[in-house]
């Protein structure tokens, strides 16, 4: 699903991943919240770097890797872990720089626009 709130700030829309990616970054595991051509929000347990940092996001999607250049734009805690067996939970904005996946990152945001299209369709033939 898209996200279309008129005080988005972002230039290009971003879209939420319904069933988030895993990925790493920097030998961490992350996931794949939303993406665009020009960024993605990912979800974390430890701490990726310091805003600003250069950093490698590689995930898979329908059996190819994804490999983007990104920097990180921001990062903060969503949840903390208060008892002894939860764990913090980070989000982190990432700037997509580059990478030899952006025709696959371009193939995969049009494939999940053409699913949540085909699902509203269904949605509304059903509601008929």
């Amino acid at each position: 699903m898209l996200k279309t709130e008129t005080t988005e700030r972002r230039r290009v829309q971003r879209l939420h991943i319904l069933e988030p990616l895993p990925g790493k970054i920097r030998g961490r595991n992350v996931y794949v919240l939303d993406v665009s051509l020009r960024g993605a929000r990912v979800a974390h347990g430890e701490i990726l770097g310091p805003v600003g940092d250069e950093c490698e996001l590689s995930f898979e999607w329908e059996g190819r890797t994804v490999v983007l250049e990104c920097r990180i734009r921001r990062s903060a805690v969503q949840r903390v872990g208060k008892a002894s067996y939860a764990r913090t939970l980070y989000h982190s904005g990432l700037e997509i720089r580059s990478g030899r996946s952006h025709d696959l990152l371009r193939e995969l945001i049009a494939s999940n626009v053409q699913k949540a299209l085909e699902d509203a369709k269904a949605k509304a033939r059903e509601q008929d």
